[in-house]
């Protein structure tokens, strides 16, 4: 769901997760393991594993999605997205970003490495000809949609505020993609949720610039996508995470992704792939 369907803000920004440092060592000192069910219309459709390790230079990234129950049979998902990067001054500057796994009725792969920072495509199969090209110039300077929530946590670890912008690029689409801060706001209750406290509310907003389907709606393609996440501290030490997550999804309408569960992984345990 993270990088072969059209990007929202949300998917783009907070639905893909966050995941491992580029560092070996940083990567086995620990993670932060969190799990998220997504629900669209009233029903469970979606869980969201994911993975967390930060240390001032730089980060990885993965997230697992997997559809369930009539969802998984209707449209079925089931991909698994990294990368790795490392910080700068202004932001994040990705190295290396991919994504494996069945979506959109096809097993797909999209690999990206940056040089000079910017994105160079190595692979991206099946081929989507019914597309239009996004061309490498104007695509420079854009980040992969795992390195922009991981720069949206830096900068609330840092600021404790989440305004910014970015230009992403998923091997298919371009987006520009912006954060503004809302203020803090006890988080809406929902069934399941791990947290029921205040959170920093951060809105969100993207447009498609880039890479458009050509037998999509185009007015829906060509319309701004809205959402909203909820940052909290949920475990001693770390950063403030999601723990709420709403965007409108093309399909379902408005969706709603809820933190269910965290937990700080030490030594081997962190090497582990995600379930």
């Amino acid at each position: 769901m993270c990088s072969r369907q059209r990007p929202t803000v949300l998917i783009a920004i907070a639905l893909c997760g966050l995941v491992w440092l580029s560092s070996p060592a940083a990567f086995a000192a620990g993670q932060i393991r969190l799990s998220y069910k997504l629900y669209g219309r009233g029903f469970h459709v979606m869980n969201v594993a994911v993975a967390l390790s930060l240390n001032q230079y730089g980060y990885g990234i993965a997230v697992h999605d997997q559809t369930v129950g009539l969802m998984s049979v209707m449209v079925h998902t089931n991909l698994t997205s990294t990368a790795t990067g490392r910080f700068k001054p202004d932001g994040v500057q990705p190295t290396h970003f991919e994504s494996v796994g069945f979506s959109r009725g096809a097993q797909r792969t999209t690999v990206l490495d940056y040089v000079d920072g910017n994105p160079v495509v190595r692979q991206l199969t099946p081929p989507e000809p019914n597309r239009d090209p996004v061309a490498a110039a104007s695509a420079r300077g854009a980040i992969d949609t795992l390195s922009a929530i991981v720069g949206l946590v830096h900068r609330v670890q840092q600021t404790g505020r989440c305004d910014g912008s970015a230009l992403l690029f998923d091997g298919l689409r371009l987006s520009r993609a912006r954060a503004h801060t809302v203020g803090e706001q006890v988080v809406p209750a929902h069934d399941g949720a791990l947290y029921p406290g205040t959170a920093l509310r951060c809105n969100f907003e993207s447009l498609e610039v880039g890479g458009f389907e050509h037998d999509e709606d185009q007015a829906e393609m060509h319309r701004p996508q809205h959402g909203s996440a909820w940052v909290a501290h949920v475990l001693p030490g770390a950063p403030a995470l999601p723990v709420r997550i709403s965007f409108h999804h093309p399909k379902l309408g408005m969706v709603t992704m809820v933190l269910t569960s965290a937990a700080a992984v030490k030594g081997a345990q962190a090497t582990a792939a995600l379930n």
